[in-house]
């Protein structure tokens, strides 16, 4: 009878333990959006190809992901060429690999990404995030001292320019692809740099 009594009270004691700590992690407590502080500009960009990329995701037949394609691809675009803003400041972008290209005329190219919502920790930022590439010149030594002072996967503030698409030009997903998933996955789109601060 007394084992009894203790096994009961044991029972009790892991039974309000458990009450505690479901109250601690109460489902009402909402995770902090690591993209609140982001620039407003950068966030809309964010914005413009997640609802079309969850538009897509969640769509059933064939029929619809192609209507859905067409309507995002003219959306997308028209919003690069004549809704963002030009230019930007301060975005919170992670710094990837810098190639040099050329042969005579040699250039340093850089990609740096907006890293999506539900990718806060990816290991392979260059395939499923935003790409801002940045064709900078050998001769260009402002610019190069501010790659020189980067490393990559570093997060840094970035300012810059976009470079215009031309008027029959479009969006591409990493320099390559046009079909429309890949654009909404990893679009890649040319700057000019300003900017590149540390941060904090």
């Amino acid at each position: 009878m007394k084992s009894l009594k203790i096994i009961f009270s044991i029972l009790i004691l892991c039974s309000s333990a458990c009450v505690q700590r479901t109250q601690q992690v109460s489902p009402n407590i909402k995770p902090k959006d690591r993209t609140a502080n982001w620039p407003k500009s950068e966030r809309e960009l964010l914005k413009e190809f997640n609802k079309w990329l969850y538009k897509y995701s969640s769509s059933g037949s064939d029929i619809e992901k192609e209507e859905i394609s067409q309507a995002a691809m003219t959306d997308v675009n028209n919003y690069v060429q004549k809704v963002m803003p030009q230019s930007f400041s301060k975005w919170v972008v992670v710094v990837g690999e810098t190639k040099i290209l050329g042969s005579t005329d040699k250039i340093a190219e850089t990609e740096f990404y907006v890293i999506r919502d539900d990718n806060p920790d990816d290991k392979y930022p260059e395939f499923d995030n935003i790409i801002l590439t940045a064709r900078v010149p050998m001769s260009d030594k402002a610019s190069l001292n501010w790659l020189k002072k980067v490393s990559q996967g570093e997060t840094v503030l970035l300012s810059g320019t976009f470079v215009p698409l031309e008027k029959d030009d479009k969006i591409y997903s990493n320099g390559v692809s046009s079909e429309p998933y890949n654009v909404l996955t990893n679009p890649e789109l040319f700057i000019t740099i300003t900017d590149v601060a540390q941060s904090k």
